[in-house]
C-alpha cells in the first residue's frame, strides 16, 4: 500500500472513532453541560479526547456502542 493509501485509512479511522464517541455521548443521560464539554474535548484533541472518554467520560447509565 502506498503512502496516500494509509494516510487515507488512519483518517477514516480516526473519522470513525469520532463519530461512535460522539453518538455514545449524545444518547447518554449526560447533563447538556456534561455533552458539551466532552464534545469539545473529543473534537480538539483528535486522539486523546476519544480515548480519555472512553476511559474516564462514560457515566453508568450512558448508553453503550452495540457490540
Amino acid at each position: 500500500m502506498t503512502e496516500r493509501t494509509w494516510q487515507f485509512v488512519l483518517l477514516f479511522g480516526v473519522i470513525v472513532l469520532h463519530a461512535l464517541a460522539l453518538i455514545a455521548l449524545l444518547r447518554g443521560d449526560g447533563t447538556r453541560q456534561h455533552k458539551i464539554n466532552w464534545s469539545l474535548m473529543i473534537l480538539l484533541l483528535p486522539f486523546l479526547g476519544v480515548i480519555t472518554y472512553v476511559m474516564w467520560g462514560h457515566g453508568p447509565r450512558d448508553a453503550h456502542l452495540p457490540p
